[in-house]
């Protein structure tokens, strides 16, 4: 096998914990604004590099927020699955019980939020 061939055999993968594809004040708003520098490097380094296989970890984006927005969908195929309270619920044995309550617009411990659907009545 030459090396143009063995060029050819491999997979290329690039994964990224992104920390934020949105600024962290935006995170309530239903279409945030991006953060057009950590979007501009992103798609930078993907048409620089052309990976076959892009990973995105913690991009804290909502279905509101388009596919072509992070990366044109005419190049890759995009698979998300956006956190919500049914794919990460909050119990009571869970170390992380800071949820961010779109009522009041912050961060509340999620059992003393009169939001919380298991708040005590009366």
């Amino acid at each position: 096998m030459n090396k143009v061939e063995r060029e050819m055999n491999r997979l290329s993968v690039f994964y990224h914990k992104v920390q934020g594809l949105k600024p962290f004040s935006h995170l309530a708003d239903e279409h945030p604004i991006l953060d057009q520098t950590k979007i501009f490097e992103l798609q930078r380094y993907v048409v620089e590099r052309k990976p076959d296989i892009i990973i995105l970890n913690e991009t804290w984006l909502k279905p509101g927020i388009l596919n072509d927005e992070i990366l044109p969908s005419e190049l890759y195929t995009i698979h998300r699955k956006d956190r919500s309270l049914e794919s990460h619920p909050v119990s009571d044995n869970s170390k992380k019980k800071w949820r961010w309550c779109f009522n009041c617009n912050k961060y509340k411990y999620y059992k003393r939020c009169q939001h919380n659907p298991h708040w005590p009545q009366g």
